[in-house]
């Protein structure tokens, strides 16, 4: 099968089937798309369309899993090009175009796949950095991000460290809050880089920010669980100060005043610091009003002129 093919009737399965790519599925909806086209395609003909792997296959049919559609030929083809991207520099403009024309692959594509890992929200954000900056800052390892710039944002990334705190706290137990801060913000600092170079200290890069380190702290946090009485989540954490410069590691001291209370009254005014916040768990698929629910828990949240605004602003946008 050439191909065109393939992506004929990828095309036609993301119509038919009412999905898109980047879509979860599960293996009943495989099984109506495999029975459709049973007639001359295999089930393994039918995943590698949907650019599933083999053992991803078997996972989704006998152990109740879901996986993530793409475009079959796209991916195969993204495999070979990753590895001309593993080094973590700038890459620019000319190299990237010369390589999406080698492999015959899309600049969105590109972006999606190489850049964001298959995620395909917030697309524009790379394509308007690209178009800026000339180029694009990626590569496989991770990178810090400038230390002046982290000293002058001090403040502000405890702030979200700490909202990406109470984001959470529903969810688990956590034995101290300080110490989660102080990681969320040394993640931040440590690989977060590319973000800095790709966009600055513009609202992305704290956008992005935040939503990349809440991933990592709730899934670090679940990794390393167990249960107490309550049935909530304790965590136990390690000492990280030991992968942080001797000379850089004052930045990371958290005080030891109330958080939840500091934090309301550093953010009193500070629009931008409460928008990035609720944009963040609003992309992160929490709904609005559960946003709403969440910030309003917090004390004198309410009475604070910045919420009032933003909350406003959010449900306009």
């Amino acid at each position: 099968m050439s191909d065109e093919d393939k992506i004929t009737i990828f095309k036609d399965i993301i119509k038919r089937f009412k999905l898109k790519e980047g879509s979860l599925i599960n293996y009943e909806i495989f099984s109506n798309i495999c029975d459709y086209y049973k007639d001359y395609l295999t089930d393994i003909e039918i995943s590698n369309i949907l650019g599933i792997e083999e053992s991803r296959f078997y996972n989704i049919k006998y152990n109740d899993t879901k996986a993530r559609i793409f475009n079959g030929v796209t991916k195969e083809k993204i495999k070979f090009m990753r590895k001309d991207f593993l080094e973590t520099r700038f890459y620019s403009k000319e190299e990237i175009l010369n390589n999406l024309e080698k492999y015959e692959i899309t600049l969105t594509d590109f972006i999606i796949h190489i850049v964001n890992n298959s995620t395909f929200t917030l697309v524009d954000d790379y394509l308007l950095a690209f178009e800026k900056n000339n180029g694009l800052f990626i590569g496989k390892d991770s990178i810090t991000v400038d230390e002046d710039f982290f000293t002058d944002s001090y403040n502000n990334i405890i702030n979200i460290s700490k909202y990406i705190v109470y984001s959470i706290k529903d969810s688990c137990y956590i034995e101290d809050k300080n110490d989660i801060i102080q990681e969320i913000s040394i993640y931040i600092y440590q690989k977060c880089g590319d973000l800095y170079y790709n966009f600055g200290d513009s609202r992305t890069f704290f956008t992005k920010a935040i939503g990349r380190a809440r991933k990592y702290i709730f899934g670090r946090l679940i990794d390393n669980i167990h249960n107490n009485s309550n049935g909530k989540i304790t965590v136990t954490l390690s000492d990280l100060d030991s992968k942080i410069p001797l000379n850089f590691r004052k930045w990371f001291k958290s005080s030891n005043t109330d958080t939840c209370d500091e934090a309301i009254n550093l953010l009193d005014g500070n629009d931008d610091s409460i928008f990035e916040v609720m944009i963040s768990l609003v992309e992160s698929g929490i709904s609005i009003d559960e946003v709403f629910l969440k910030m309003e828990q917090l004390d004198g949240i309410k009475e604070n002129i910045s919420y009032q605004k933003i909350k406003d602003k959010i449900l306009n946008r």
